[in-house]
């Protein structure tokens, strides 16, 4: 299988993976065919990538950390105590916290694996797919420096929680597509408060779950909100949340913008690191995503088009590849496989996402 744009479709190729509405249900199933035909109607969802299958992706498979199948009960679950804290009612945790306890056993038995960004998502279910995200980068993040699992844990619940204090802002707001005003920034820095306000009381929250939930905006050279606390006001598990947050943020179509590629957005998390970030997350971090997501169109040094077909553990930037067009963009007739991590004289200078 590979990613490719919506524009991009093709009579010849055929659904990878299911396509889900803002309510989790199926619009268009596996394995349907003649794609051109639901432009549109992929696009009205907020969806401007997705997984196909045709030739020349053959044989190319993506072994998600945590399966998609966990990600949508956990992106449900949150969405339902999202609801019930908006109207006020008691919350229950006990499916979170299973769902949140598989995710954890799911990155460790796949801890040499790198995490694929979920990259198929609409507009309307941002906020809870945003959440399942960041916390599987932070969990990935905090075990590649050896946190304990007790604050793992902590951690997870947490990030899970992050942002259901969007909740409580206009929706006008958040899904604004021009430069928001002073006065709407401000609105949506609100949410940390009201988040942290609703969870506040809740006994079964460690306290600092609750604390990633209010402080997880801050940045350590005190530029962040809602406190402007600096790096050593600042526990460790924010200084997680607060990197993987931005990351997924960055690669995440928005009203606003379209997404950033991958690569572009670890540039922008090096490139802060031991300034807005921790550099020592900053270092775990990197060793986390994948760089370039398998089925990605990249573009070698010699002019040459592959599709990503592997990684290498703590190389991201030197995948296994395909290469299945020549420097002039026609298609080889024999695409060949080659491992960029043994092809020194190779790289990838540009990708399709």
């Amino acid at each position: 299988m590979r990613l490719v744009s919506v524009d991009e479709l093709e009579p010849n190729m055929e659904l990878a993976k299911t396509i889900y509405d803002k309510n989790d249900i199926p619009v268009l199933k596996k394995n349907t065919k003649n794609l051109d035909k639901y432009v549109n109607h992929i696009k009205k969802l907020g969806i401007y990538y997705v997984y196909v299958r045709d030739e020349i992706s053959e044989n190319i498979d993506i072994d998600y950390i945590v399966k998609q199948k966990l990600r949508h009960q956990t992106k449900n679950s949150l969405k339902t105590i999202a609801d019930d804290l908006k109207e006020g009612q008691r919350i229950d945790l006990t499916k979170l916290k299973q769902q949140i306890k598989k995710i954890i056993e799911s990155i460790v038995i796949n801890k040499d694996k790198l995490i694929h960004v979920q990259s198929v998502r609409n507009n309307d279910e941002y906020v809870f797919a945003h959440s399942v995200n960041t916390t599987i980068l932070s969990v990935k993040t905090a075990l590649n420096m050896n946190m304990n699992r007790k604050l793992v844990k902590e951690l997870a619940l947490g990030t899970m929680l992050h942002d259901v204090g969007k909740m409580n802002i206009r929706s006008t707001v958040l899904e604004k597509k021009d430069e928001l005003s002073e006065k709407e920034y401000q609105e949506v820095q609100k949410h940390v408060e009201y988040g942290y306000e609703w969870l506040r009381k809740e006994f079964d929250i460690p306290s600092l779950a609750k604390y990633i939930v209010r402080f997880h905006h801050e940045k350590t050279d005190g530029s962040g909100y809602p406190e402007g606390r600096k790096e050593e006001e600042l526990h460790q598990v924010v200084k997680i949340v607060s990197v993987c947050d931005v990351f997924d943020a960055l690669t995440s179509d928005r009203p606003f913008r379209l997404r950033w590629p991958n690569n572009k957005a670890l540039d922008f998390i090096i490139s802060h690191g031991g300034v807005t970030f921790d550099r020592e997350v900053v270092k775990a971090f990197k060793d986390v995503v994948a760089l370039y997501p398998i089925g990605t169109k990249v573009t070698l040094n010699n002019g040459r088009k592959a599709l990503v077909s592997g990684h290498n553990e703590y190389f991201p930037e030197r995948p296994e590849v395909k290469v299945i067009e020549n420097a002039q963009g026609n298609k080889l007739d024999n695409p060949h496989n080659i491992n960029l991590l043994e092809a020194n004289d190779l790289v990838v200078v540009d990708s399709n996402f």
